[in-house]
Order: structure tokens, then C-alpha cells, then sequence
């Protein structure tokens, strides 16, 4: 059985922050193993999966693999540097439970009217959003403005003035008068011509 490392210890998170900066200092870049040989391989971690593979058995000058040694302390994982865990938020009940000067996180699933009432909300109650963009108030005008522009009233209108309607009924009617003008056209010819 595992035992977290704040169970029972009290740490001083201000020193944690000290070695959590060192050992970035002295964490090297994990790539993929090639991935500066060969252009479609992307810049990212990959675990070597080869039989012979030098990365994967660890031997000198070749690149460093991931392990669990150059992580930072996991009483500070999913910190911010200011030491606040940001809560994501994606309803408007959540924010109610939080205390004022908390930080928030905008779920990327919110529709358009729940992300404006959360957004009043937090302003209100005065938590921080962190993934907020600076031109917030002009996004949400032109988006609004938008929809409104794209919405254009149904064509099937209970007004029995609408032009759309009376469209239709003129059309079906030209439509019908095209084909008994042609049999009247061929009968006077006097039958099919080769």
C-alpha cells in the first residue's frame, strides 16, 4: 500500500518550491527516441519500445529516459506557482461552494449562456478565472451578434401574408402548366419525327 508523503508530515512548501526549481534546472528534455533524425517524428515523449533500443536499456550518451526520480514533489503537482490548486468549474452550482479568491478554470464543454452567467458570478463572488481571454466582453458581443445575424424566421409561417408562402403556391402551379402545354404541342405536330 502506497502512503502519500502528506500523511501525518508537515512540509515546508516554500523549500519544496526550492528543490521543485533545482531539479527543472536539471531535468533534461525527454524527446523521442530519432526525433531529431527523422521529421515526421514529433517532439514529444515516446516510450522506446525496440528489443535493441539504446534509450530503452539506458546506456551512455544516448538520451535520458522518463522516470519517476525527475518528477516534482507531489505535494506540489497541480499547483500554480502562487500555490493555489485551480478548481474546474462547469456549472453555475459549483461556484457557490467556493470561497472568495479562489481560482477557477472554465470548462471547454460550456455553452454560451452558462459561461456568461458563470463568468457574472465569478466576478461577483471575486474568484479568478484563469483561462478567461483579455477581450472577453468583445468575444461574447460579436458571437451574440452572430446568432442573432444567422437566424432567419421559418419558411412554414402562420402569417398568411408571408411572401414565402405565396412563392410556393406560384411555383407548384408554373410547374404544372409546363407539361400540358408540351402534349398539346406534340399532338398538333401530328406524332414523333425520326
Amino acid at each position: 500500500m502506497k502512503k502519500s508523503l502528506s500523511a501525518g508530515k508537515k512540509f515546508d512548501v516554500a523549500h519544496l518550491r526550492i528543490v521543485k526549481k533545482m531539479l527543472h534546472s536539471k531535468r533534461p528534455q525527454f524527446l523521442r527516441q530519432d526525433a531529431h533524425k527523422k521529421f515526421r517524428f514529433s517532439q514529444v515523449w515516446r516510450e522506446p519500445k525496440g528489443i535493441q533500443s539504446k534509450v530503452k536499456k539506458g546506456i551512455k550518451g544516448h538520451r535520458m529516459m522518463v522516470k519517476v526520480g525527475w518528477g516534482s514533489p507531489s505535494v506540489l503537482r497541480g499547483t500554480l506557482r502562487s500555490g493555489v490548486r485551480p478548481i474546474l468549474v462547469s456549472s453555475l452550482l459549483e461556484i457557490d461552494s467556493l470561497s472568495s479568491g479562489s481560482s477557477i478554470i472554465l470548462s471547454s464543454t460550456l455553452g454560451l449562456k452558462s459561461l456568461v452567467a458563470i463568468v457574472n458570478s465569478s466576478k461577483k463572488k471575486g474568484l479568478s478565472i484563469l483561462n478567461l481571454p483579455k477581450n472577453f466582453d468583445s468575444v461574447i458581443k460579436s458571437r451574440l451578434d452572430s446568432k442573432k445575424g444567422t437566424r432567419q424566421p421559418s419558411a412554414t409561417s402562420h402569417n398568411p401574408s408571408s411572401g414565402a408562402l405565396d412563392s410556393k403556391v406560384e411555383s407548384s402551379s408554373s410547374k404544372s402548366q409546363v407539361p400540358s402545354q408540351k402534349s398539346q404541342t406534340s399532338s398538333l405536330s401530328g406524332g414523333d419525327h425520326k
